[in-house]
């Protein structure tokens, strides 16, 4: 038998290992600031911001597990600080464990420990929800069990209290928790009456619902965690400490007891450990070799749950956000080609982050993870993407389309710090100081932004039109001025309009042509092609040179002007392979296709033919007629 001091070492031991190890996974592999770019939730440093949260059972839960969030912004601090928390939850665990059953097994305090770096990785802001919640149950079942056994009705009496306070500040389910656990600490110390007096503390939060939160819809009280896995991690959170209470009592029950004079016999011993004067325990061969195996395959279990519980496809879309919101190109380019699909804001954030490492029309077609295959989705899949969409149209110059889909963008995500800055910068360039400055002082609310927006304010002041900040003055350079065409689609028409007004945006020039090709409209295409001198293209980038040799091929062999330049022999090469492997019509089996992707699947002709949504009228045996 491990001795009490000795036990308490080693249970310090396992607590300040497991906190170093949670802080540098958290900070190394899942990367709180992910989160914070990609999903934090909405929050001000305001009273009335605040009062919203306390007209409802567990809003004040929320209100500190949305501050607790913020702090994801840095890094290191929000691992420190989920760390921090969970070794809490640990330390609230083994106390509550070891006040129950009298016993002090350190790897038995794991479990929610485990839970809750479960729930990180997979619930964001609700995770703290949980972490927290848990922890007051569990402190407020500790205060409890310290109150003299003999007071009944204090005891009763402070079990209700205790259970309308959390579930005002924390909810249901923490409410319900430390209801079990009050009633089961009474119920196996023999106190019947006094387990089912504070089993009533539930009436509590129920009369507090009924009374003062009846608006507040059942569905929310019962399940605020949403379906499927989130739901299945907070039941195994708030079950995990009631069961192994009990199957830590029933195994000491197990164990022999012995009398001074008196051979070993097994005797029942009550579930919270023996009394003063008690036979003491016997510990039965290899009782202690089973204990230390036990535990170290249910922390190996642990970690390995916890390591394979990163949705890795859900961290890459996350680090894509991310990257684009700090212009990290070449990361985002890196995280993209890991993923095997992405969304529809993933794959905006993909061509700007091409476009900004000068390879919008040389690898577009190499991405081949892309669904959408178009470079603004506008609102016909959702509105997921309108934070990404609107960046990229206030970049390019179309102010008044980056206001309609930032504003869309807020009606859903709420006033996040990005969604702020853009809107505040679309006023400035709209000639708007006013309406600029209530998006600088609502974000001036918000933690960690409130140097940026002061900053900005004090520039507003001196200059309403902020000519000498250089993002300012270079989108103010891409402003429309020009009427908009009506004789081609949105997109098209968008991008002509820039280009109408400024002959010299680059970046409308490339979204141009990646919009033509994607469109598959190789005429509008080579009608453009002027322009290249214009923006100093010396060469023809890849894809379009792919495109104009496809486009002199459907067209019966007739040369396109290329205005000096030259299709590179090695082009024109590949393709009469890609020719050749049509006319073999592999790609009408299944293996035919995944060898033809292979070859071809990086270049435009692979795109054009087998790409979603093929052209109407083309057919891939057209690839082999002669020229």
């Amino acid at each position: 038998m491990i001795k009490p001091k000795q036990a308490d070492v080693q249970a310090a031991g396992l607590g300040a290992g497991l906190l170093v190890l949670t802080f540098l996974y958290i900070g190394l592999r899942v990367r709180p600031e992910l989160d914070y770019v990609a999903a934090a939730p909405v929050f001000q440093l305001t009273r009335v911001f605040f009062q919203r949260f306390t007209r409802w059972p567990g809003g004040l839960l929320e209100y500190a597990a949305a501050f607790l969030a913020q702090l994801n912004y840095h890094n290191w601090l929000g691992a420190a600080v989920f760390a921090g928390l969970v070794g809490l939850v640990l330390w609230a665990s083994a106390a509550l464990l070891q006040r129950f059953t009298g016993y002090l097994w350190p790897v038995a305090a794991l479990g929610p420990a485990f839970l809750v770096l479960m729930a990180r990785q997979r619930l964001d802001a609700a995770a703290f929800s949980l972490g927290v919640g848990l922890a007051l149950a569990v402190g407020a079942a500790l205060a409890y069990t310290g109150l003299p056994r003999h007071w009944s009705v204090v005891r009763i009496a402070t079990s209700w209290v205790m259970a309308g306070l959390l579930f005002y500040a924390a909810g249901l389910w923490p409410c319900a928790l430390f209801v079990v656990l009050s009633g089961g600490y009474e119920l196996g110390g023999g106190g019947w009456i006094t387990g089912l007096g504070c089993a009533g503390g539930l009436l509590m939060g129920l009369l507090l619902r009924l009374a003062w939160f009846q608006e507040i819809e059942l569905d929310r009280l019962l399940n605020p965690w949403g379906r499927g896995l989130p739901l299945l991690l907070a039941v195994a959170l708030h079950l995990y400490l009631p069961l192994a209470t009990v199957a830590i009592g029933l195994l000491r029950r197990l164990e022999p007891v012995a009398t001074p004079g008196v051979p070993p016999q097994r005797k029942p011993t009550p579930l919270r450990g023996f009394a003063p004067g008690a036979r003491r325990r016997i510990t039965p061969p290899g009782w202690s070799s089973f204990k230390r195996a036990a535990g170290l395959t249910f922390c190996m279990a642990g970690a390995a749950l916890v390591w394979t519980g990163l949705d890795q496809q859900r961290h890459g879309l996350r680090t894509i956000a991310y990257c684009a919101a700090w212009d990290q190109h070449e990361r985002l380019l890196a995280a993209a080609r890991r993923l095997s699909s992405l969304d529809p804001a993933s794959e905006i954030r993909l061509h700007r982050a091409l476009f900004h490492s000068g390879r919008l029309l040389q690898e577009l077609f190499t991405f081949t993870n892309q669904r959408l295959w178009t470079l603004f989705p506008e609102l016909r899949y959702g509105q997921e993407a309108c934070r990404a969409q609107s960046q990229t149209w206030l970049e390019l110059g179309q102010v008044n389309l980056a206001e309609h889909f930032a504003h869309e963008a807020l009606e859903i995500e709420g006033e996040r710090p990005d969604l702020l800055r853009l809107l505040a910068c679309v006023q400035v360039l709209k000639g708007r100081p006013e309406a600029a400055r209530v998006f600088l002082h609502a974000l001036s609310r918000v933690p960690f932004h409130r140097g940026w927006a002061r900053t900005w304010l004090r520039a507003l002041a001196a200059d309403p039109r902020l000519a000498e900040l250089p993002e300012v003055r270079l989108i103010r350079s891409r402003m429309v001025t020009t009427d908009l065409p009506h004789n081609e689609p949105a997109t098209a028409s968008f991008l002509r309009q820039l280009l109408h007004s400024n002959p010299r945006n680059r970046m409308a020039f490339e979204y141009l042509m990646a919009h033509y090709l994607l469109a598959r409209q190789l005429d509008s295409l080579v009608q453009e092609l002027a322009r290249l001198d214009a923006f100093g293209y010396t060469n023809l980038p890849r894809h379009i040179e792919e495109a104009v040799v496809l486009y002199q091929h459907l067209q019966g062999g007739n040369p396109v002007e290329l205005h000096g330049r030259q299709i590179r022999p090695e082009t024109l090469q590949q393709f009469q392979q890609f020719a050749q492997a049509v006319a073999r019509q592999t790609y009408q089996t299944p293996q035919g296709q995944q060898a033809l992707a292979r070859q071809f699947g990086h270049t435009y002709w692979h795109y054009y033919f087998f790409g979603q949504q093929a052209a109407l009228g083309t057919s891939p045996v057209r690839a082999t007629e002669s020229s």
